[in-house]
């Protein structure tokens, strides 16, 4: 959800992430995505659940922001990783 957040509040994608959202049936796309997360009971997943502790997020930042953020069409920072997860740690 943080990630989505982010990336909504940056209006990056606003067309595609619009176009999203209609297709679940909201024009709001994070409104809807949150309702799916609430509906499936996965939005309060915690990291925490899976060993994951709040001193690892950086090194996690760190890693995925090596391998995981190339294709998208915008630029986050390792910081923007970070406070991502950061934002997302139960």
């Amino acid at each position: 959800e943080e990630y989505y957040r982010y990336v909504i509040e940056k209006n990056y994608m606003k067309d595609e992430f619009k176009e999203m959202g209609k297709s679940m049936g909201n024009e709001d796309f994070l409104s809807s995505l949150i309702d799916l997360l609430d509906k499936t009971g996965v939005r309060y997943l915690p990291m925490s659940k899976f060993g994951v502790k709040e001193d690892d997020l950086s090194r996690i930042a760190e890693i995925s922001y090596n391998i995981g953020f190339d294709f998208d069409p915008y630029k986050l920072t390792k910081e923007d990783v970070f406070n991502i997860l950061k934002k997302s740690y139960r």
